[in-house]
């Protein structure tokens, strides 16, 4: 008899190849909308990082794909284990996170990884396998009274905040922490993670790095795998220095270049107001290309605000560097009880470099059956994500028993 858990195992099979450690430097796209968001692909991000993947299946290794219809297997599609690298571990070892979210605070994924996929995020940070950069609780706080003032100014803090380097405050509608906080609560979540307290790039990068630092080791160095969470949230938050699409792509080359970090990941919105802009400027290259004049593209331009044109750029900037792109987004009929949303995965621009550099590359010195880097299998699925957390995954037109 199949258990629920044997059904829906923390890192669905069908996507398991997609979750491995990338190639050096890479970076691989997460984006998500209001009604379907990625926050469950993060989350398997982190499980197959931190070593999740190899307390489920017993062994470290990759697995690979099944020659023939992979649903008339069951949910073990993807063949025996090889001993090689696999998730995050395998030559490399285990590999060490960093995970930076303006969303979500850190309570929001200990929870949650806890009951999706049963990883405990406390012990890895007690473990040095894990640092936390929360962006959300104090980032855009309001002037703090003179007890806190005091407290900021202790020595044990090693980044003060300065009236010059804050911003103003965040506008209606964004997710700023109350001004009523405790005290006692914000000193807490600053003892266990580390804080951004101004939404000043620099200030940002020199915090990352720090938690970068704390997790690299010279006599034990690990691979670190750097996670971002919707960082486009500083292009609608800021104000009086706004910071552009340019900055935020330049911002993220940067800490990828850090010497430490080994692969990244970025989730981004991808709601339709906020790639209109990306839709526009296609239509109108469309036309252009077609030889067709059309005075609408013109008007519609005009009308777009400068949040929507950076958000826009951000998200196709960041999709032009990836090697992986992994979208979620409703199902086109509406809600359905058994179905949460439709997961495409598809080549980012830098996966067609590489996959132009691999066939200049002789395979004849290739073992029989092996994967090449690049050989994830684009596509699409529907995905259905329960009421504990757990998620199944599976190919259109294929039948429950098989997810």
């Amino acid at each position: 008899m199949t258990t629920s858990h044997q059904k829906n195992p923390p890192l669905p099979p069908l996507l398991a190849p997609h979750f491995r450690l990338d190639e050096q430097d890479s970076l691989t796209l997460l984006t998500g909308v209001n009604a379907a968001n990625a926050n469950w692909l993060v989350i398997r991000f982190l499980y197959a990082a931190l070593g999740g993947a190899s307390a489920s299946t017993g062994h470290a290794g990759r697995r690979r794909p099944v020659v023939g219809n992979p649903e008339a297997n069951g949910v073990d599609t993807l063949g025996n284990l090889d001993g090689e690298e696999y998730g995050a571990r395998g030559r490399g070892g285990a590999v060490n996170v960093v995970l930076v979210s303006w969303l979500r605070e850190w309570e929001f994924w200990r929870t949650e990884c806890k009951r999706a996929v049963g990883i405990d995020l406390t012990q890895m940070k007690a473990q040095g396998r894990l640092a936390f950069v929360d962006g959300l609780s104090e980032l855009f706080l309001p002037d703090v009274n003179v007890e806190d003032s005091a407290s900021r100014s202790s020595p044990s803090n090693t980044s003060p905040r300065s009236s010059k380097d804050r911003s103003t405050p965040a506008p209606a509608g964004t997710s700023a922490t109350p001004q009523s906080r405790s005290l006692s609560t914000r000193n807490e979540s600053s003892n266990t993670s580390q804080t951004l307290q101004s939404p000043t790039l620099r200030h940002i990068q020199d915090t990352i790095e720090r938690a970068l630092d704390s997790l690299y080791h010279d006599e034990a160095p690990r691979k670190i795998l750097l996670i971002f969470d919707h960082p486009s949230m500083l292009l609608q938050t800021t104000t009086d220095s706004p910071i552009t699409s340019q900055d935020l792509s330049s911002f993220i080359l940067d800490l990828r270049l850090h010497p430490s970090v080994h692969s990244t990941v970025v989730s981004l919105p991808a709601d339709t107001p906020l790639l209109k802009a990306a839709a526009q400027s296609a239509n109108a290259t469309a036309d252009k290309l077609a030889g067709v004049t059309s005075s609408s593209s013109g008007m519609e331009a005009s009308k777009l605000t400068p949040l929507e044109v950076e958000n826009a750029a951000t998200t196709v900037q960041t999709a032009m560097l990836s090697r992986c792109v992994m979208s979620c987004r409703a199902l086109e009929t509406g809600w359905a009880s058994d179905v949460s949303g439709v997961l495409r995965i598809t080549r980012g621009g830098a996966g067609f470099a590489s996959e132009r550099d691999d066939n200049a590359i002789n395979d004849l010195g290739r073992a029989d059956g092996e994967e090449s880097k690049g050989d994830s299998e684009e596509g699409e699925w529907l995905y259905h994500i329960a009421s504990d957390s757990s998620v199944s995954v599976w190919s259109r037109g294929s039948s429950a028993g098989t997810r």
